[in-house]
């Protein structure tokens, strides 16, 4: 019995961390990214918004990626639990990882930059025939850009970066407060 309730307040524990707070995300569409979202938005219904960075595919824009992401049966315990207006939560966030200042307008780069707190970024390429140049642009500097965004962001309190890194291990993952994030990135 005290099992369980030890799990029910460290879950509530959980949620009181998102609550209020805004979420930027890359790679929200992709495998990790899409169960990170609906984890987030079931468990923790007082999020304010989580912001993913879609960038526009096959012709599709990312409005529409975003819908055929909800589609998506791993959201169907979601909707029936909590209706689909937690749905509305999610902001699609035009841009690239690519690109430089990973390919935001203005307008909704000083947008994140005023809001975020905790930036997740999930967008890597992970196949092994895709040209050496590519995975560079989204795995190294695509990174890099997502940091220079995070040091801009006013109210971030955590940013957990998931980096493809083909000499060492699958993924590295990293969390730290603004305070060494930023430490870090200065040194």
């Amino acid at each position: 019995m005290a099992e369980t309730e030890q799990l029910f307040k460290d879950r509530n524990r959980v949620a009181e961390g998102y609550k209020d707070k805004s979420v930027f995300i890359s790679g929200g569409t992709g495998f990790v990214g899409k169960v990170l979202v609906e984890k987030i938005l079931r468990t923790c219904p007082d999020v304010k918004n989580i912001y993913l960075l879609i960038r526009s595919k096959k012709g599709k824009h990312p409005q529409d990626r975003l819908k055929d992401v909800f589609y998506s049966a791993l959201f169907d315990l979601l909707k029936k639990t909590c209706g689909e207006a937690r749905l509305n939560k999610v902001v699609a966030v035009s841009g690239d990882v690519m690109e430089e200042n990973l390919g935001l307008s203005t307008e909704d780069r000083k947008k994140l930059i005023n809001e975020v707190e905790i930036i997740y970024h999930l967008a890597a390429t992970i196949r092994f025939d895709d040209p050496l140049k590519k995975a560079v642009l989204l795995n190294v500097r695509g990174t890099k850009f997502m940091l220079d965004l995070a040091k801009e962001c006013k109210k971030l309190i955590v940013s957990l970066c998931t980096v493809f890194q083909m000499l060492k291990t699958l993924f590295f993952n990293s969390l730290c407060t603004k305070t060494r994030f930023i430490k870090r990135i200065c040194q």
